[in-house]
């Protein structure tokens, strides 16, 4: 009997120990198990989706934003001192001064409209047939003064076309206005008749060239002016926001711009290189040389200076391209 108690005895304690082979010791961590990591992939890209997006100059020159760019229109203003009679420039200002209560000239007279140029200077002579022509009478409006077939109507400027005539009016005294057209040039001689409506005192009207392309969202060129009170004015504009601009003719009297209400004027300007010549009904008044700016679009310009809701009438518009 007790060999047999010692023989169970050592049988168990064998067992014991084949079985604690098996278990983890104590303080061994578990083995490890399968995990899945991200796949890793190259800066810029995606797996299986190409190039990442980012961020690139567009066709304007821009990078892409979540805030839309305000939208740049094709009318400029900017408030500019009204014109005196001096020969030394005007000094630019942010600030419009209002007209004072008496006009620097007499109060214009109504006249008869003047006929077409008479002066020694033809350009259909010089240059034959100009290569456009605009009557000025709404035929050309949708292709030459407007944009989606409507014409400007601002707080400052408003085109119209009324009973076959054309007419541009300037909103507010104080302020100079601009519109441009979409044709660009270089050197070119551009003839236009302006009839001068309801003018007053330095109401001025006339036109910009060599400005800059469409929505470019500055102003620049250069604006050749008759007023009512027959002076001329010629002055570069180098930008609006900042207003900036150089006299090259500070307002001058010219025997040769008719005065008065009612008046009808021959503008022509002569762009060839650095040289602007500048004709009133056909004689040579002025001549400038600068060489800022060499090619641009043209428009039409006005500043009252006296008359709120200053209108004039384009009457006529001859255009000679003097490119080789």
């Amino acid at each position: 009997m007790n060999k047999s108690i010692v023989l169970f005895a050592l049988l168990l304690v064998i067992s014991l120990l084949v079985t604690g082979c098996t278990l983890p010791a104590r303080g061994t961590p578990p083995p490890p198990t399968a995990t899945t990591f991200p796949v890793v992939t190259a800066p810029g890209t995606f797996p299986d989706a190409g190039p990442v997006p980012t961020a690139g100059p567009t066709d304007t020159g821009i990078l892409p934003s979540l805030t839309p760019l305000p939208a740049v229109t094709e009318t400029s203003v900017v408030p500019v001192v009204p014109a005196v009679s001096t020969h030394t420039p005007l000094p630019p200002t942010a600030t419009a001064m209002p007209p004072t209560a008496t006009p620097l000239s007499p109060p214009p007279t109504a006249t008869p409209l003047s006929p077409r140029p008479s002066g020694p200077f033809d350009p259909v002579m010089v240059y034959g047939e100009p290569d456009f022509e605009d009557p000025m009478n709404g035929s050309q409006v949708s292709d030459w003064w407007n944009e989606n077939l409507v014409l400007p109507n601002t707080n400052y400027i408003r085109m119209t076309v009324d009973s076959s005539r054309f007419y541009v009016t300037g909103k507010l005294p104080g302020f100079s206005t601009w519109y441009f057209t979409w044709r660009e040039l270089s050197d070119f001689y551009l003839e236009t008749t302006f009839n001068s409506a309801s003018c007053s005192g330095q109401d001025a009207y006339g036109l910009i060239i060599r400005g800059p392309e469409h929505r470019a969202g500055v102003s620049y060129g250069y604006v050749v002016a008759f007023t009512c009170d027959g002076q001329l004015w010629v002055f570069r504009l180098d930008g609006a926001n900042p207003y900036t601009a150089e006299d090259l003719v500070s307002l001058t009297p010219s025997q040769r711009i008719l005065t008065g209400q009612n008046q009808q004027n021959t503008m022509g300007i002569q762009a060839v290189g650095d040289t602007l010549t500048i004709y009133a009904n056909g004689y040579q008044i002025a001549q400038v040389f600068d060489d800022t700016y060499e090619f641009g679009r043209f428009g039409l310009f006005v500043s009252p200076q006296w008359t709120t809701n200053f209108t004039y009438r384009v009457v006529h518009l001859s255009l000679w391209d003097l490119e080789d």
